[in-house]
């Protein structure tokens, strides 16, 4: 009986950790924000050949600047940060260091966001 609880309370501990890790971040969905977000990174006048959307995870800080957390294209990350590292935001719709997420794919031409 003693392996069983062992057992149980092993895979009872691997559970506990593994959601206490989770991190729940928020999609954008202020319009106002993803704007200004966009219009920084339409200035650059990106191209490339990518098919596949990549996220942008970043925060806002207390002094109204965009920073970059990470993105998930590698490729990217550089132009990313170099277009919103710590910009200016104008809207107040926000919140203070609050994870959020901006969905983003980008094509020859063109630039797509959700």
């Amino acid at each position: 009986m003693t392996r069983k609880n062992l057992i149980f309370a092993t895979l009872l501990l691997m559970i506990t950790v593994t959601v206490s890790a989770y991190q729940n971040y928020t999609y954008n969905k202020n319009p106002e924000l993803r704007k200004e977000l966009m219009e920084y990174i339409s200035i650059t006048n990106v191209t490339s050949q990518i098919d596949q959307p990549f996220t942008v995870i970043y925060l806002v800080n207390s002094d109204r600047e965009i920073v970059v957390v990470d993105t998930s294209n590698e490729k990217m990350a550089e132009f990313i940060k170099n277009a919103l590292n710590y910009k200016s935001i104008k809207t107040s719709n926000f919140e203070v260091n609050k994870i959020y997420i901006l969905t983003l794919k980008i094509f020859k031409s063109k630039l797509i966001y959700n």
